[in-house]
C-alpha cells in the first residue's frame, strides 16, 4: 500500500508508521467459463459389451439441458427431458394412446463436449506486514492474514449428466470460504 516513508502518504511519526505503513495486500480473481462434458447414457445400449468402455449417449429431445442452479436446486441443475434413450421410437395407438418401442442397437445421437458446466468465479486475498523489532534491525515480526474464496462465492461442479442415474442433474459445490492468520517471527 502507498503508505510510509517515500511513498504516495508519507509518514514521519515513527510509530504511526510502524502501525499502517508498509503493508502489502495480494490477490488472485478467477473467473472462467464451465468445464465442457458430454451426456452418457449409463448402460450397453448398442450392445458392445463395453468392450473400450460405455460410449453409449442419449438421444437429444430438442428441449434445454440447462436449468438455473442455485442452494435450492443442487439435485436438479440439469434437465432430464432434453434426452431420452436412444433408439425409442413413439408411435400413436388409437386404442392406448402412443406406445413406446425400443429398436435398440443404437448409439444416441447426442455430441461430444455439448453441455456446459457452471462458470467458476473465485477471489483469494492476502495482506502482509513485516514489523522490524526496535531493538534488532535483524529480528522481524511477519503478520499474514489470508482469506481463500474470500467472496464465499458457490462454485458448482459439472452436473451429472448420465442418463440412466438416480442422481442425474445433481452437482456439488466447492469450497466455502476459508481464513487463515500466520505470524512467524525471524532472527
Amino acid at each position: 500500500m502507498p503508505i510510509g516513508p517515500g511513498k504516495l502518504i508519507p509518514l514521519n511519526n515513527k510509530f504511526v508508521n510502524m502501525l499502517i505503513g508498509g503493508w502489502q495486500i495480494g490477490g488472485i480473481f478467477t473467473h472462467q467459463t464451465g468445464q465442457i462434458t458430454t451426456p452418457q447414457y449409463g448402460a450397453d445400449n448398442a450392445g458392445l459389451g463395453g468392450l473400450f468402455g460405455n460410449f453409449d449417449r442419449p438421444d437429444v429431445t430438442g428441449l434445454s439441458p440447462y436449468l438455473p442452479c442455485n442452494t435450492m436446486t443442487v439435485d436438479s441443475c440439469a434437465s432430464k427431458a432434453a434426452y431420452t434413450q436412444p433408439g425409442v421410437i413413439v408411435t400413436l395407438n388409437t386404442k392406448n394412446g402412443p406406445t413406446p418401442t425400443n429398436i435398440g442397437g443404437l448409439w444416441g445421437n447426442a455430441t461430444r463436449g455439448s453441455v456446459h458446466g457452471p462458470g467458476f468465479t473465485n477471489l483469494n486475498a492476502s495482506l502482509h506486514k513485516s514489523f522490524v523489532m526496535p531493538y534488532s534491525e535483524k529480528h522481524h515480526l511477519d503478520i499474514r492474514f489470508e482469506a481463500f474464496n474470500s467472496l464465499n462465492h458457490p462454485n458448482w461442479t459439472t452436473p451429472n449428466l448420465t442418463y440412466t442415474s438416480s442422481q442425474f442433474g445433481r452437482v456439488n459445490a466447492g469450497g466455502m470460504r476459508q481464513l487463515q492468520l500466520a505470524a512467524k517471527y525471524q532472527f
